[in-house]
């Protein structure tokens, strides 16, 4: 299962398995394959308790970027924090309701960890099986109560963060929903600015790349926002930024001029681009002015 597969698509499957046992060609074939679902909704809990808790990425991740084993990545989260002396589970908690769910008892993850992972799962399907029908079936009535399909993104929030080495943020919103979502910065520059029917406008696109359900993460992350087919409610969430990493305003696009007026790697590029619009520029104290088909413009702000 891609790690970028929604949890409780996968809740769902393994509530069909157990639901549909006559079904099976050889005894256990159903519950097998509900445990290795069951196993990987686990590690993708333990992954968003891990990332968005502020754990050492080596920590949860191998150097192929695969997973660690759970039982490494929920002892890593018990471990504290240097600068805060908290938990690294207990500083999962604090960034909001949606990670808090997930995080309120370590001890059911352990519990589940246990069972889902005695090597009696994996022996002949004669053999005698620890884990039953009836310990999976609590496993989905006791996750789908907490998981919903919103939780997805936090996955794929970050491993975009993750896979662009940090480029793009994962986000939470801070209001009750609590959305999660990815931050992209856009490096802007005066090239950018286009002059067409008396108004300018900035061209800066973020960009997007869809995987499907069942596509493996991209191998090379070429800085763009990556996220899955089908995907609704996840924010996307843009911020510009001059050649030399200063905000821009976005509210007006005076403000817009005025960032790129006052940077010092844009303010020259930025007065070559507005004169091929035909503006013959003045600039003084950040504040630049043009005239342009005989009349004289204010194009940024104080």
């Amino acid at each position: 299962m891609s790690l970028l597969q929604d949890p409780t698509l996968a809740l769902r499957q393994i509530a069909w398995y157990m639901d549909s046992r006559e079904s099976e060609f050889f005894p256990g074939a159903f519950l097998l394959a509900a445990g290795n679902l069951a196993r990987q909704v686990l590690e993708q809990v333990a992954f968003i308790l891990a990332f968005y808790g502020g754990l050492p990425q080596q920590s949860y991740l191998r150097p192929n970027g695969q997973p660690r084993t759970l039982d490494a990545i929920l002892r890593a989260l018990a471990q504290r924090d240097s600068s805060t002396g908290k938990t690294y589970l207990a500083l999962a908690r604090l960034k909001g309701p949606r990670i808090r769910k997930l995080a309120r008892s370590t001890r059911s993850l352990h519990r589940w960890r246990r069972l889902l992972n005695e090597p009696s799962h994996f022996a002949n399907p004669a053999a005698g099986r620890k884990l039953l029908e009836r310990d999976l079936r609590a496993f989905v009535e006791h996750f789908v109560t907490i998981l919903e399909p919103l939780d997805a993104y936090l996955i794929t929030a970050a491993v975009n963060e993750i896979k662009s080495g940090g480029f793009i943020k994962a986000i939470l919103t801070v209001d009750p929903s609590n959305k999660p979502g990815v931050l992209y910065t856009i490096r802007a520059s005066p090239q950018m600015i286009h002059f067409k029917g008396g108004k300018f406008s900035l061209r800066a696109p973020v960009p997007i790349v869809v995987v499907n359900k069942n596509q493996e993460l991209p191998y090379r992350w070429r800085r763009k926002v990556v996220v899955v087919q089908d995907s609704r409610g996840m924010v996307l969430q843009s911020q510009v930024v001059t050649s030399s990493g200063n905000p821009i305003n976005m509210s007006s696009f005076a403000h817009v001029l005025s960032g790129f007026a006052s940077d010092p790697i844009d303010a020259p590029a930025l007065m070559a681009r507005l004169r091929c619009f035909g503006f013959h520029l003045s600039m003084r104290d950040g504040v630049v002015t043009g005239r342009h088909d005989g009349k004289v413009r204010r194009l940024t702000s104080a």
